[in-house]
């Protein structure tokens, strides 16, 4: 039994609906790109957080790059890896 591609078009076609992973908002005025990566290297760990989860890439309308923290159920804070210079991006990832 492998991946039924229909289920992953829209929510309701999945086994269980859709699951919320985080409340909130991320305007795209505000956060003009969002990527979600798989967890990611550094400091000779194999994760930045080793915890294995994935974590969120934005650019903001200041033109910083900002890494927030994967978590089970909630995004940590924001940390600020470049703080200028990614407005002119057209895509993250």
């Amino acid at each position: 039994m492998g991946t039924v591609l229909n289920s992953l078009g829209q929510s309701g076609w999945s086994l269980d609906g859709d699951d919320p992973y985080a409340t909130g908002a991320m305007p795209p005025a505000d956060y003009p790109l969002i990527y979600g990566s798989p967890d990611t290297p550094g400091n000779g760990n194999p994760d930045t957080t080793s915890d294995g989860i994935p974590d969120i890439w934005v650019t903001n309308s200041a033109g910083a790059l900002l890494r927030y923290k994967g978590g089970a159920t909630t995004l940590g804070p924001a940390t600020t890896v470049r703080s200028g210079g990614w407005s002119a991006v057209k895509q993250l990832g």
